[in-house]
């Protein structure tokens, strides 16, 4: 009975209730001189994507936007690629200029090296299915003025600083002016930024006019709230709890997303997929010689959640899969919250997912599968 319950514990995947840490404000970016976003400095610069038939200059970045048939890109991180499709409208931002393209006969189309950092911004006529597709970042940056507002539990506002949306921000100050709004509330739930909620109506809504990304961390407490509640005795009797839980949550978060679509429809919205916590010493101080089947049973939940969300209108950070093979025990300051290197690293992951690219010293790949 008592591996029963170690189990379930594992759904406490996300933040704790930190009341006591402060969550964050405001938080208006730098002042910086706004890009040239057209016009003469687009004609003069040497052109950021390359010819296709240019086969001799060195590229930083090589992507592919492909067909996806099997309907089954949950995240960029989980599809498998399919035919290539030619002349996808592809635009680059940098901090000068905005450069505009096509995909080549096969689907691919390449950044050449020696501009970073820069903003990739592919604008198929269908839906990308990878959910790693930005509609209106793009334009944001090329106009060189970024709003930006995070919400949710304790994940953006906890642990050592400087915390991720901090992070990020620094990173989009390449292209322009960043306004940060971080109204996250640790320990709340999905329930408490429903549409009509106080968190919602007080903190969000306000946040909305003019808003042009919008990134959010909810889901963990709800299952926290259920596993606190269980104990050897009860665990049997109430496991069967979990699955309408969880539907809960999915519908929770639906409901906030659709209403952040009213509400600011030239706005992308952000997820944030947890990472399977088992996977750490933390957890595994408490499993023992039951880690690995705490693994397994996270990550088979994970995975539903991620199919599920990837049906929303939504762009995915999808951190289950991007922290697979790395040591989560370095990203991880106690058995929940980010360290000052997984604050670093959530805020360049959701940087890559969003489109933005840091650095020519390797070539980044990256794949947009778009629906038939």
């Amino acid at each position: 009975m008592k591996l029963i319950w170690i189990l379930a514990a594992l759904f406490l995947v996300a933040c704790g209730d930190d009341s006591s840490s402060p969550a964050g404000g405001s938080d208006t970016g730098f002042d910086v001189v706004e890009a040239d976003a057209g016009g003469d400095a687009a004609m003069q610069a040497e052109p950021a994507l390359l010819d296709c038939a240019d086969n001799t200059t060195e590229y930083a970045f090589l992507g592919t936007v492909f067909e996806d048939t099997d309907d089954r890109a949950d995240s960029e991180y989980a599809q498998t690629a399919g035919p290539g499709l030619a002349d996808v409208p592809v635009q680059v931002t940098t901090s000068d200029a905005v450069f505009s393209g096509t995909t080549c006969a096969d689907g691919t189309f390449r950044v050449r090296s020696g501009i970073s950092p820069f903003f990739v911004d592919v604008q198929p006529a269908n839906r990308v299915t990878s959910v790693n597709d930005t509609k209106f970042l793009g334009p944001a940056l090329a106009s060189g003025k970024l709003n930006m507002v995070v919400f949710g539990d304790s994940i953006p506002v906890y642990g050592p600083t400087p915390w991720f949306p901090n992070v990020l921000r620094e990173k989009f100050v390449n292209f322009g002016g960043v306004e940060l709004d971080n109204i996250a509330v640790p320990g709340s739930r999905s329930i408490d930024w429903v549409p009509g909620s106080t968190y919602f109506e007080t903190r969000l809504l306000p946040t909305l006019v003019d808003t042009d990304l919008i990134i959010f961390s909810l889901g963990g407490n709800d299952l926290q709230d259920f596993a606190s509640s269980l104990d050897a005795e009860s665990i049997a009797a109430r496991i069967g709890e979990l699955a309408p839980l969880v539907a809960e949550i999915e519908v929770n978060l639906a409901l906030i997303i659709a209403k952040i679509h009213e509400v600011a429809p030239n706005a992308d919205v952000v997820w944030i997929l947890y990472p399977n916590y088992a996977t750490s010493d933390y957890w595994g101080a408490l499993l023992g010689n039951y880690q690995s089947a705490g693994i397994t049973l996270l990550r088979n939940q994970l995975n539903s959640v991620r199919r599920v969300m990837a049906e929303e209108d939504i762009v995915m950070v999808d951190i289950l899969e991007a922290t697979a093979d790395e040591d989560l025990n370095v990203l991880l300051s106690d058995a929940l919250h980010l360290s000052v290197i997984g604050h670093q690293y959530y805020a360049a992951e959701i940087f890559k997912t969003l489109g933005g690219v840091e650095t020519d010293a390797e070539i980044v790949v990256r794949g947009f599968a778009v629906s038939p």
